[in-house]
């Protein structure tokens, strides 16, 4: 249903806002929750949103696929009054990519509760009308790496001609079998609807369990970008990751169990075999998780 898109459909879960002129444009997407790993995959589409100046497209309804009793709604409350309230939001936004043949979509979403088919049908068909020629989804999962290694990124594609576009950029192929997140779905409707399609995957660090995780999405934007065709300043996303890695071998460097943890995890990489637990670094790595997610202190007012 390419160039169409249902107006009831629109009218009963989506809102579009506008429809611009897209150049077969590619769609990126990410979703809140189990597969976003210390955020690495949502903050990656957040900083491109942010540093692109991307233009919102469209909304899907919220209540519609989330149960809102699992994935609860905020509000700013201040001396007793309601001041706002909102719910967990899935948006597209879009950009012109004056530099490539083709223009981004992105979908900031939150993997759904209820109705998942539903919910891909309506992506997928939003996204044909708009002559969408490609679908990379965003993932970020735990995984036995140390923190000292570039963080790694996986994927699995729909369609065996991808496989050679992975390897040109650095990116293995991944072998799994276990638990599903959406993002299956999605790279199957995709290969049912013939739309090339890849799902990356950013292996962040097990033991640094942190609110986010700057070095898997700087790893992950650096692996997407060429694939995007896309030029972006990411220097602010290096200077992160430099500060999580800096913050955690000074860390790291103050308790022998955490020294003999990562060491071992080091050398197990280089070999590309999985590491065991070590049992007596739990309290450092509590230390750890403590202290990166403490809320940073408000900057002293100068007299």
């Amino acid at each position: 249903m390419s160039g169409e898109f249902s107006e009831a459909r629109q009218g009963e879960n989506l809102t579009i806002l506008e429809r611009p002129d897209l150049r077969s444009p590619i769609l990126v997407a990410a979703f809140a929750g189990w597969p976003d790993a210390a955020e690495a995959a949502t903050r990656a589409v957040y900083f491109l949103r942010q540093r692109l100046q991307a233009t919102k497209l469209a909304e899907i309804r919220p209540d519609a696929f989330l149960d809102l009793t699992t994935i609860r709604p905020k509000v700013v409350i201040h001396e007793g009054l309601l001041e706002e309230y909102s719910v967990p939001t899935n948006a597209f936004f879009w950009v012109h990519n004056r530099r490539g043949e083709h223009d981004l979509i992105l979908l900031e979403g939150v993997e759904p509760n209820l109705r998942w088919q539903s919910y891909v049908d309506l992506i997928l068909d939003f996204a044909q009308s708009l002559y969408v020629s490609k679908v990379i989804s965003l993932g970020g999962l735990y995984d036995q790496v140390p923190h000292t290694a570039p963080t790694p990124i996986s994927a699995v594609v729909s369609q065996p001609d991808l496989r050679a576009e992975l390897l040109a950029a650095g990116i293995s192929p991944s072998d799994y079998q276990g638990p599903s997140s959406l993002h299956s779905l999605l790279l199957q409707e995709c290969r049912v609807r013939a739309i090339p399609a890849l799902s990356l995957w950013a292996h962040a660090s097990g033991y640094v369990q942190v609110a986010w995780n700057a070095k898997a999405t700087y790893s992950l934007v650096a692996h997407l970008l060429p694939i995007l065709g896309l030029r972006v300043d990411i220097e602010e996303l290096r200077s992160a990751s430099e500060f999580l890695e800096t913050t955690l071998d000074r860390l790291v460097d103050e308790d022998p169990d955490a020294r003999q943890h990562v060491q071992r995890l080091e050398d197990q990489f280089e070999q590309e075999h999985p590491a065991p637990p070590s049992p007596g670094s739990g309290r450092i790595f509590d230390e750890i998780r403590e202290l990166l997610n403490k809320p940073e202190e408000p900057p002293e007012e100068e007299s």
